[in-house]
């Protein structure tokens, strides 16, 4: 998937955004950063230009309200989009921040769409949980449906979709889940660290 003079724009939430504003790079130090210094060893003459617009605490509509300026602008000719925790537990949480699937579905929607519409391609990674630090059952009563409908999207619109939370349970089965997140959400430098595997897989590095 990757050609030469790509601009690639990996977006989405805290897990994106991994601390990118307090980077000098503005990569920040998860696994999107991982993947922009892979791309850039496996690619040094490719000349590609690699932004990280993770923004922590974003949920879908939050994506939406910044789409132009923080991805259509940026002329990408690749997008990553990981999306969809928060919109899953804020709710659970703070009952007034609830978003229905439908709300979920639609954004998305807009997301996915626009960006093939701008000629570029899509890789979508699905939202994940972990089972450490959060109320799981309840939470999976709310994300399952959200994933459900993120890959009927990606059927239409994504050229890649990387099934992160599946992944993930399955990694918990070799690892400590608190090797993995301590809070259910945020992964550790060895989850970011199979994150980024997953998404270079998908990008055709691996």
């Amino acid at each position: 998937m990757i050609e030469k003079d790509m601009t690639i724009v990996l977006q989405g939430d805290s897990i994106t955004d991994a601390g990118r504003r307090d980077d000098p790079r503005q990569m920040g130090y998860g696994y999107a950063a991982m993947v922009a210094d892979t791309l850039t060893a496996f690619y040094r003459n490719f000349n590609l230009t690699i932004y990280n617009r993770g923004i922590s605490g974003n949920k879908s509509g939050a994506l939406v309200d910044r789409w132009k300026e923080d991805c259509l602008d940026l002329s990408p000719d690749l997008v990553t989009l990981l999306i969809g925790v928060n919109d899953c537990w804020h709710g659970f949480d703070y009952p007034e921040m609830f978003v229905t699937t439908e709300q979920y579905r639609d954004n998305c929607r807009y997301l996915m769409e626009s960006v093939k519409n701008a000629g570029a391609k899509l890789v979508v990674i699905e939202p994940f949980i972990f089972t450490e630090g959060c109320p799981t059952v309840e939470w999976t009563k709310i994300l399952q449906p959200m994933i459900f409908e993120l890959q009927r999207l990606a059927i239409d619109y994504a050229d890649k979709y990387v099934p992160t939370n599946g992944i993930f349970i399955e990694a918990s089965r070799r690892y400590t889940v608190k090797a993995l997140s301590e809070d259910g959400v945020h992964p550790t430098p060895m989850a970011h660290r199979i994150l980024a595997a997953e998404v270079l897989k998908a990008l055709g590095v691996f």
